[in-house]
């Protein structure tokens, strides 16, 4: 399924195609599985079918990316809360040790970081740099994701690999 999943097919189409028994977790030669390409490509109804349909929304791509780490990158939120409704693990890590809130912060989009804390992501996960989202957000300039990890209780004095803390990386933390 996959891409060609996506591709010149109308949902009805792609509702026979899950209905006729093809392997709903396919991927592609990236690892991408059709609720990855759903998420990747803002097709609510699509990941909506698929998850009905017994599609495994923890698989993730060669890179380690699962669907809510993908649906963070893009800036969706509607995606992402369809599947943290559907029990998405927020702490699952790509190959570098980014969670769906690492990208979150580094994207600077303050709706979806604060729909993972509500969700109980780990405010002060680190990745392979030992760099959290608080250190991500202050890196990246984005101070109202630098505000709201503070208010949820992001450690301000975790060190990155360079011993580096939130507070020498920005002046507002």
């Amino acid at each position: 399924l996959s891409m060609s999943f996506f591709n010149s097919f109308n949902f009805f189409k792609k509702k026979y195609i899950v209905n006729e028994g093809k392997n709903i977790n396919n991927r592609d030669n990236y690892g991408l599985t059709s609720v990855i390409w759903a998420s990747i490509e803002n097709h609510k109804n699509t990941l909506i079918m698929l998850i009905k349909n017994g599609a495994n929304i923890e698989l993730t791509d060669n890179n380690g990316w699962s669907a809510l780490i993908w649906a963070a990158w893009s800036n969706n939120s509607e995606i992402l809360k369809i599947l943290l409704k559907n029990g998405s693990n927020t702490e699952l890590k790509s190959k570098r040790k980014d969670t769906a809130l690492s990208w979150a912060a580094y994207r600077g989009n303050i709706k979806i970081v604060r729909t993972l804390l509500n969700y109980k992501a780990n405010i002060n996960t680190s990745n392979q740099n030992k760099m959290t989202p608080l250190l991500i957000a202050c890196e990246k300039g984005h101070y109202d994701v630098v505000k709201e990890l503070l208010k949820n209780g992001a450690d301000k004095t975790y060190k990155n690999w360079f011993g580096i803390t939130a507070k020498k990386k920005a002046s507002i933390c």
